[in-house]
């Protein structure tokens, strides 16, 4: 036999297993790049989150504090931050103490609020963490514990505009209030602006817009200038391209080619915002402008965060369940709440109440749906992953759960991972994800 016919019986063999392959492979829907909503509707959809329902949703409206706050209004924010009223913390291996806990509820300096408080404009140069006291000390449940924090709010990104309206007894926290959370922040994570005209020009608009659409980046080292050396930035931070893509220009000894040039934000001696450029590698995970909202795209950013660890508030660099769900989002324009519950309570057409289904009822809900539908019981919120093998499938940032089939009082898995997991995995009262659901909602 000749080597031409060898080589023909091997082609003949390839084409036959492609075929198969793609027999077996799961068709595309039809309407998975549709664009579900444009960028002037999201925009639209956030004004009415400010408006409408910014009371049911705990959005915040930050222009509304050019007309300044009352005493009484801040003085009420900032005592809702307090020690828990039961159970037993601890600071490492140590149990907390009442004088521990009266230590950090004095730094709140509640009797120093003014009578006219000030607002200043600040910009968050470092992604910081929003703390329901001022102190950077953890508070938790069993002793040594690194998953867990009773203190820890929520994660705020890099280059996140808020207002500063208070600041400790000691001199080391701000109060603020970012779009969709309040808390205290530590003065080396936001920078003061010179004015309102200052902090309105720091945010980031669609023509101007670069938005990191991966899990996490960094950016490259920097021999000479250390603000802007290897400084990581994850999903949904949103920066100023300082140039347009593709300009041609020398920064501190390099050349931009295949550079995106960025401003970027960072803190000046004094604790005042600052700007240094920044060059980015068009091959990072970045995006010019948000990302086409598309059901498509919502499942292949969602895919980017497998594997991460969880992070409850976004503690250790990482997501939660309700902040994987907001900073998916935010890659195609959206600010969406950062609770479960709140989250839970957006405005949308698309929403089943679902509490009194059963768990046929809401498959069937869910094969109407589609994947990149939201999903959410009380304490935890998800996005629909689809369907395979008979197993419907979710994607979503969870401390623990039970696996199918194991007495949920024993066997706890402690997950602590973004992962795809069924919604057979149990509650640790027994019941199955699928049966705890309450409602069934996309965004369109």
């Amino acid at each position: 036999m000749t080597r031409s016919f060898f080589k023909s019986i091997w082609l003949f063999l390839l084409i036959v297993a492609m075929a198969a392959g793609c027999a077996t492979a799961p068709a595309k829907e039809k309407d998975q790049d549709k664009v579900l909503l444009t960028t002037d509707e999201i925009k639209a959809f956030n004004q009415k989150l400010f408006t409408t329902y910014a009371s049911d949703c705990e959005m915040y409206s930050l222009e509304k504090f050019r007309k300044g706050i009352s005493r009484d209004t801040l003085y009420e924010w900032i005592s809702q931050g307090k020690a828990p009223e039961e159970g037993t913390y601890y600071n490492g291996d140590r149990e907390i103490t009442k004088d521990m806990w009266k230590k950090w509820e004095d730094n709140r300096s509640l009797e120093t609020i003014p009578k006219k408080p000030d607002v200043m404009w600040g910009i968050v140069t470092k992604r910081g963490n929003l703390r329901t006291l001022p102190t950077d000390q953890p508070a938790t449940s069993t002793p040594d514990d690194a998953y867990d924090d009773a203190l820890q709010e929520s994660a705020i990104l890099l280059n996140e505009p808020v207002v500063i309206l208070h600041e400790s007894g000691d001199g080391e926290f701000y109060y603020v209030v970012s779009c969709y959370y309040k808390g205290w922040m530590s003065i080396r994570e936001v920078s003061i602006c010179a004015d309102y005209k200052e902090w309105k020009e720091a945010q980031p608009k669609e023509e101007n817009l670069l938005v990191v659409t991966g899990s996490r980046i960094m950016l490259s080292k920097d021999p000479y200038e250390s603000l802007v050396s290897e400084v990581p930035l994850t999903m949904g931070t949103r920066l100023i391209l300082a140039e347009k893509p593709g300009t041609k220009k020398q920064l501190r000894a390099r050349t931009s080619y295949d550079n995106y040039i960025v401003k970027f934000p960072v803190q000046d001696g004094r604790g005042h915002l600052s700007y240094e450029e920044a060059l980015i590698p068009v091959s990072a995970d970045v995006h010019i402008g948000s990302l086409p909202y598309t059901k498509e795209a919502i499942l292949a950013q969602a895919g980017k965060l497998r594997g991460e660890v969880y992070g409850w508030g976004g503690m250790l660099n990482s997501w939660d369940c309700s902040s994987l769900v907001r900073d998916v989002f935010r890659c195609f324009g959206f600010e969406l709440p950062r609770n479960s519950s709140t989250l839970s309570s957006i405005p949308v057409s698309s929403r089943k109440e679902v509490e009194n289904y059963s768990v046929q009822e809401k498959e069937k809900v869910l094969d109407q749906l589609k994947p990149g539908t939201i999903l959410y019981f009380p304490g935890h919120i998800m996005i629909y992953w689809g369907k395979d093998a008979g197993e419907y499938l979710c994607i979503s940032a969870a401390g623990t759960f039970y696996e199918d089939g194991v007495t949920p009082d024993k066997n706890n898995l402690s997950v602590q991972t973004v992962t795809v997991s069924p919604l057979s995995v149990q509650r640790k009262s027994g019941k199955t994800w699928m049966e705890s659901i309450t409602k069934i909602f996309r965004i369109e």
